[in-house]
């Protein structure tokens, strides 16, 4: 009995014991559950103020790079990027695919209007024949193209230099031509040169050419092909035809020109066998053309 009342004990008090330490436990972990609580909820007060926001690595990037402390910051932050893009007038990039379509164009100063989208007037150089017809076509091309007037400008001006150095250029060449083929006909004609020059000038005056000003005169003596050419047409229209053929040519003849004509016609066998042959049908033509040029010659002006 008491070995039984003793293992009962035993028993009671080993259920005792247990119940004992089960309760104990329990209190130790309600005391360890409260002590990681608090850590828990110190631990939460060290977190990012972005870290509930779920944001991508990207704008989470973004936020650290800035320094951010907190959701104000952010705030301001952006107001002040949207009053600045505002004042700016800044626009979005342009998607190089459809750059037609971009809607910057209009802030750089192009209109959708071609009537409103205006150039300054061309400042052409004196000299240029500059065709105004091109210049509207011109400026009809870069509005499609979209460019700002101040670029169209660039681009018109840019061109009127062109072709003032092409002119310049073509003008020295031609000058420059001109004068080689002067020296040449001076060559040719030698001594004779004035007097032929003196013939063409009067031929083209008795064809009608307006020769009255100086600078046209010089004009037309400058060019030798056409000097060349009204030299012959002169000599061929004869002094009589060159008298009676505009009201500048009744001055007396040079007595150079006068002797080059004779040279000249002393050199034609056709001329002198009329001369020579009073049966010939221009021999009294001939002959009154001949006595004109000896009388240029005595008494006309050197």
């Amino acid at each position: 009995m008491t070995d039984a009342a003793n293992g009962g004990g035993g028993d009671a008090g080993a259920g005792a014991g247990g119940a004992g330490g089960g309760d104990k436990g329990k209190s130790g972990g309600a005391q360890g559950g409260g002590a990681g609580g608090g850590a828990g909820g110190a631990g939460g007060g060290d977190k990012p103020f972005y870290s509930d926001w779920g944001l991508d690595d990207t704008h989470r990037d973004f936020v650290v790079g800035k320094g951010f402390k907190s959701p104000a910051d952010l705030a301001k932050s952006a107001a002040l990027a949207d009053k600045l893009v505002r004042d700016r007038n800044v626009v979005p990039a342009p998607d190089m695919a459809k750059i037609g379509e971009w809607e910057g164009w209009e802030k750089l100063g192009w209109a959708k209007d071609l009537a409103h989208y205006k150039l300054p007037d061309a400042k052409v150089p004196d000299g240029l024949e500059y065709d105004k017809g091109m210049e509207g076509r011109l400026v009809e091309a870069m509005h499609a193209a979209k460019l700002p007037p101040h670029q169209a400008a660039a681009v018109r001006d840019g061109l009127i230099g062109i072709l003032k150095a092409e002119t310049d250029a073509r003008d020295a060449r031609g000058r420059a031509e001109s004068e080689g083929l002067q020296t040449a006909l001076k060559q040719e004609w030698g001594a004779e040169f004035q007097a032929k020059s003196d013939v063409a000038a009067r031929a083209a005056r008795a064809l009608g050419l307006d020769l009255s000003t100086s600078a046209q005169l010089e004009k037309f003596t400058g060019a030798p092909g056409m000097l060349k050419l009204f030299a012959k047409i002169g000599e061929t229209m004869g002094e009589d035809v060159l008298r009676g053929g505009s009201a500048r040519a009744e001055s007396a003849m040079s007595s150079d020109a006068a002797s080059a004509e004779q040279r000249r016609l002393a050199a034609d066998p056709d001329f002198m066998r009329s001369l020579n042959d009073s049966r010939h049908p221009t021999h009294k033509d001939n002959a009154a053309r001949w006595l004109k040029l000896q009388e240029a010659k005595a008494g006309g002006r050197r």
